[in-house]
């Protein structure tokens, strides 16, 4: 059926196959999403415990640092936090190793952000120093 220069048969045939080709992808994304939040999570409690069995708590609680930790973390022991921290910094990569899977479309739109926030090193070669300024 031809409306308007525009044959509608031809572009829903293509947005169907559009479709049927995003639903591998998303899949895929939702596998290596699920598999990376169990990574994850078995990390944490590894980590938690290997701080704990070390005896991290008792070490941050006592001396000057426990005042300071308690104010920070009164309902939670220190192993228990880092070990979140260890989780969400897993999980975040990983989930901007997953969205590369995606078409380009939703890629482009969400991984630019991630890739500025990890990059492993900034750059100073714009950096310009100059003098201290004389006080006399």
């Amino acid at each position: 059926m031809l409306v308007a220069g525009v044959d509608i048969s031809q572009s829903l045939q293509e947005g169907l196959n559009d479709l049927i080709g995003f639903i591998p992808k998303l899949i895929g994304f939702l596998i290596i999403l699920l598999i990376g939040y169990l990574v994850a999570k078995a990390l944490q409690k590894v980590v938690a415990l290997a701080l704990e069995k070390v005896g991290t708590d008792k070490a941050l609680r006592s001396g000057t640092t426990g005042e300071y930790v308690n104010r920070v973390a009164p309902d939670t022991s220190p192993s228990r936090l880092i070990g979140t921290v260890v989780f969400w910094f897993i999980l975040l990569g990983q989930i901007r190793y997953s969205i590369e899977g995606l078409p380009t479309f939703v890629a482009d739109q969400v991984s630019d952000s991630p890739t500025n926030c990890l990059s492993p090193t900034p750059d100073f070669s714009q950096l310009r120093f100059s003098p201290a300024p004389s006080l006399f």
